[in-house]
């Protein structure tokens, strides 16, 4: 039920429209902010901006997450979700995050009492004739429902903020990838003499492929996912190491990702043209699963990477950003929720945004064809073009 939602079709393509349009709108809400001066915790806005482009895309008008106790809780609950999974005296080591998915599933009790998922995405409809049809209660849809909005929410956000720090980092990678992002953009005029700046998303596909590497050199140094597979029978890998029928096999990408015989000498450096082959982004199919791989490859890959590389764009293009303690310094990920497959930052970064002045003033429009023509960075199904 799941698979067929996020896969490229109608489906896909109505919830990255909503979601590109919300995204859109916080762009202009930060201009409108910047303009007055001041500055912003960089982890903290992208967070609050993609929880509500994401769930406004899955979950439709009648979203949760509009409620910012919902939003405030749900953190809550993904920054103790490693004590509840360890399920030792939860009601002292994790109290804020129980309560949190207490609030967060009362919240998705209502949403479904009221037929919320009627006017949301393809996706939430599924799921949740999905749990009707086999006998799940409402209750319990709405406890799924909190574990659910995990996997929509817990990634974008982090990807987006690792990936904003290495270019703003390096002016030179910051510079190539702007000269990049300014090919998908077209400048007209209103009638009104006004300007209209028309950035097209997937176009970025064919003209970005810079942009595109640095995503997948930032999901290879900060993805935690890890593929689990069962032994069907006796294995022997290398002449080397046994693998009992029945066993359990746990691939860590972080462990894929960080091997030198792969990936060389300097497999710790962020390096942002790692992914490029003649010009174009390729990563390695077996030594990169940043979405993991096989009949567990993500479902959401195509959404999630629109996402984070339309977020991207639109701030590259648009805005120029500098720490305000003078120095970009890498937060430690030393404490990564066991939620995410991307590392959570242990720091915010208080950061200094202007808007750049060639692009002041008009409006701003963003295109997206349907999404036949995907940009997912990775392995593909079979069945799909790419």
């Amino acid at each position: 039920m799941v698979h067929p939602s996020l896969a490229p079709g109608p489906g896909l393509d109505a919830m990255t429209r909503i979601m590109v349009s919300n995204v859109a709108m916080s762009m202009e809400r930060l201009d409108e902010t910047v303009t007055e001066g001041g500055s912003l915790q960089l982890r903290s806005w992208l967070r609050h901006e993609i929880t509500l482009a994401s769930s406004n895309a899955v979950y439709g008008p009648m979203n949760p997450f509009l409620n910012k106790e919902v939003e405030d809780a749900f953190w809550a609950y993904q920054d103790d979700f490693g004590a509840i999974m360890m399920n030792f005296l939860p009601k002292l080591t994790a109290r804020k995050g129980i309560y949190g998915r207490k609030v967060v599933s009362d919240y998705f009790y209502e949403y479904f009492k009221n037929n919320g998922q009627d006017k949301g995405s393809l996706l939430i409809q599924n799921r949740y004739k999905h749990s009707i049809q086999n006998g799940i209660s409402l209750r319990d849809s709405a406890l799924y429902e909190v574990a659910g909005s995990v996997a929509v929410l817990s990634n974008s956000s982090p990807s987006c903020f690792w990936m904003l720090f290495q270019i703003y980092s390096d002016p030179e990678v910051l510079s190539k990838c702007r000269t990049e992002v300014s090919r998908t953009l077209r400048i007209s005029q209103d009638p009104d003499g006004s300007s209209i700046h028309t950035l097209d998303i997937t176009a970025m596909k064919s003209v970005a492929p810079l942009l595109a590497s640095v995503f997948a050199e930032t999901l290879r140094l900060h993805s935690l996912g890890i593929s689990v597979r069962k032994v069907m029978q006796d294995t022997l890998l290398n002449d080397e190491y046994l693998l009992k029928k029945d066993r359990t096999v746990l691939m860590p990408s972080n462990v894929v990702h960080t091997d030198p015989s792969v990936w060389g000498h300097d497999v710790h450096t962020f390096k942002a043209e790692r992914f490029l082959r003649d010009g174009k982004p390729k990563p390695d199919p077996v030594a990169f699963r940043a979405f993991s791989g096989g009949t567990t490859l993500c479902p959401g890959r195509h959404f999630a990477t629109v996402e984070t590389l339309a977020v991207v764009a639109m701030f590259l293009i648009r805005f120029d950003m500098t720490p305000v303690k003078g120095e970009w310094k890498a937060p430690t990920t030393d404490n990564a929720h066991l939620a995410t497959t991307v590392t959570e930052p242990d720091w915010d970064i208080e950061v200094q945004v202007r808007a750049r002045n060639d692009f002041s003033g008009g409006r701003w429009e963003f295109k997206l064809p349907d999404s036949t023509d995907t940009f997912a960075i990775g392995i593909k199904s079979g069945k799909e073009k790419q």
